[in-house]
């Protein structure tokens, strides 16, 4: 049995191996930082944000980026976006054992 301390910890080292992001306009793949990293116990928040001049267009995909230049993990979608409204893309992920 892992301990509240246990995902605690991987918690956080999750938190510290997603180092960026990606998304995709009108089909072109464009990096992205982070906005915004959060660690409440187990669960881990990343966000990313797209200001009122980036990302307009037809957005397709989101990715969250590894330390080692990998896909983490990735959100598809379809919608529009123009110039007068930024945008913000959250992943969350809770750590949690779970037993046979």
């Amino acid at each position: 049995m892992i301990t509240q301390k246990g995902l605690e910890r991987l918690a956080k080292a999750l938190d510290q191996i997603l180092v960026s992001g990606t998304y995709t306009v009108d089909g072109v793949k464009k990096p992205i930082g982070l906005r915004r990293s959060i660690v409440q116990g187990n669960t881990v928040k990343k966000h990313l944000y797209l200001s009122d001049l980036e990302g307009n267009g037809r957005l397709t995909k989101f990715e969250l980026i590894d330390d080692e230049g990998n896909v983490f993990a990735f959100k598809n979608d379809d919608k529009q976006k123009t110039s007068r409204k930024g945008l913000l893309i959250s992943f969350e992920f809770t750590i949690q054992e779970v037993s046979n």
